[in-house]
């Protein structure tokens, strides 16, 4: 059955943050080909989406948000295929 990136995203978040009980933060993203936009919307085979959802220091402290922002602007330089982020 066909699922929201999002929806997944959220799920996979949500699964992490109840198992990891008094966890001070959670950072769940989601990289992913959709059918949709490679083969209408953009064009472009092997094109991907992103899709986060962060809380707790992911959010509320600023160093911890810098340090995450920068291990992911890292990841997304070496990733092989394009990227476009949905949120």
């Amino acid at each position: 059955m066909p699922q929201l990136q999002e929806d997944l995203t959220l799920s996979i978040w949500t699964s992490i943050d109840q198992f990891c009980k008094g966890n001070r933060g959670v950072a769940c993203v989601v990289t992913a080909a959709h059918f949709c936009l490679c083969s209408r919307g953009v064009n472009h085979h092997g094109c991907r989406t992103r899709t986060s959802k962060l809380s707790g220091d992911f959010i509320e402290r600023p160093e911890t948000k810098q340090e995450f922002d920068s291990f992911m602007a890292t990841s997304i330089k070496s990733f092989p295929y394009p990227m476009h982020s949905s949120l």
